[in-house]
């Protein structure tokens, strides 16, 4: 990420667009970065699936304990 900025910066492009997330935890954000509220968040990031039989209701009912439904 910090070599895309670097670039970004150092061949004069005029704009990139960057995950927000990742440039604040670089300490990069710029004073003057727009929010596009028409792009959707990556999708399934942060987030795993996890299959299993549910006949097996040992493992079925472990796998249930994870579940988030609102991811």
């Amino acid at each position: 990420m910090k070599h895309t900025v670097r670039k970004f910066n150092d061949e004069g492009w005029d704009g990139i667009i960057l995950p927000k997330l990742d440039v604040e935890r670089l300490n990069l954000l710029p004073k003057d970065f727009t929010v596009l509220n028409w792009m959707l968040p990556a999708p399934a990031q942060g987030a795993i699936a996890i299959v299993c039989r549910e006949e097996d209701e040992k493992v079925y009912k472990a796998c249930r304990q994870l579940n988030h439904e609102q991811t």
